[in-house]
């Protein structure tokens, strides 16, 4: 693997790398949980029903994709139900963005359940990581 890529987690294996980072650590401060991969290969967003904030993440993604080149990608949805899905799926609140399988906004210790989740951005929590946050993931 070259310099400067890491796995995501034991056991999670990566595309052969071509540099570029998935995923960087944006819910903290340090570049951890990256993953690295020659192309976005699936985008999911996980959401329930109920969550007011999955529709803005939407949107952005889709624009975040279509602006770093992935404009081919498509967006699938996987919709969290019950409690007893969000803990099989370890799901950490609605809207969730996993990239090739990984949440580049994780914060290590976030509990896991049916909940809205805040995202930390420079306009302070949100209820959805901001364009410019996911474009950055996708690049």
């Amino acid at each position: 693997m070259p310099t400067g890529c890491s796995l995501l987690a034991p056991g999670v294996i990566g595309k052969p790398c071509s540099g570029r980072s998935i995923g960087r650590g944006l819910s903290g401060t340090l570049p951890s949980q990256r993953l690295c991969h020659a192309a976005v290969v699936e985008v999911i967003l996980r959401h329930f029903d109920g969550c007011p904030n999955w529709h803005t993440t939407q949107t952005r993604l889709r624009e975040a994709l279509d602006s770093t080149g992935h404009a081919d990608t498509p967006v699938g949805h996987q919709r969290v139900e019950t409690q007893e899905d969000a803990e099989r799926l370890r799901f950490v609140g609605s809207p969730t963005v996993l990239v090739d399988g990984h949440d580049p906004f994780l914060t290590p210790g976030a509990p896991v359940g049916l909940a809205c989740r805040v995202y930390r951005t420079p306009e302070g929590l949100r209820g959805s990581p901001t364009l410019e946050q996911l474009r950055q993931v996708l690049q």
